[in-house]
């Protein structure tokens, strides 16, 4: 099968003008505007802000490549070496839609926040737009975090939001991510009154 998928990066900087000749935001975004458009202002890699990959626009939402289309003008990734297990298509974990899993969501507070976990795999392009979508990680040393959604092998959950969360914390092995590390200060169960940061299976949740 010929799938197509679309990388985009975000380059963010915030610049502050201390300038008391100016009395309003439009000279403040005209001044900066004009700073770009004389190249005074490049962003670069270290002002990398979010990452999002996901199926190109012009494909049906699930990546699949149209069989007409010519696709030549568009790089080809190289997977001769990636390892990709060979097992029966149903060992799989089936993505469902966000629809079909909400009535299984464990509500939980988030910073202030309230937000929805779950443990199932769900297709992102069947979020609402309005809901911002992360993934819940644990690395190999047991440290879980909350990320912006960028998948993985790590992966063990999701959380939806209504509000955007926010990250402080620097990612361990790539420092131009931001990440929220998960703990009893920041995260609170909110079904049954229970207060842990542990995401059990859901045998002992019952």
């Amino acid at each position: 099968m010929k799938y197509a998928i679309r990388v985009e990066e975000r380059l963010a900087k915030t610049f502050i003008i201390d300038d008391n000749r100016i009395d309003n935001v439009n000279d403040a975004i005209q001044i900066i505007t004009d700073a770009i458009n004389k190249g005074d202002i490049i962003l670069t890699a270290d002002d990398f802000d979010e990452r999002e990959v996901s199926p190109a626009d012009w494909t049906h939402s699930d990546g699949v490549v149209p069989v007409a289309m010519n696709v030549d003008f568009y790089e080809k990734f190289d997977t001769s070496k990636v390892y990709i297990p060979e097992q029966p298509k149903d060992q799989f974990p089936k993505r469902i839609s966000y629809e079909e899993a909400k009535p299984r969501f464990r509500k939980c507070c988030i910073c202030g926040d309230i937000c929805d976990f779950t443990k199932d795999k769900i297709s992102r392009m069947s979020v609402p737009k309005d809901i911002y979508q992360y993934d819940v990680v644990r690395d190999e040393d047991g440290t879980e975090y909350i990320q912006r959604e960028i998948g993985g092998a790590w992966t063990v959950g999701m959380i939806f939001s209504k509000t955007p969360l926010e990250f402080h914390h620097i990612h361990p092995t790539n420092p131009s991510r931001r990440i929220m590390i998960i703990s009893t200060t920041n995260f609170v169960w909110l079904d049954n009154a229970k207060q842990a940061v542990e995401f059990e299976d859901e045998e002992e949740n019952k």
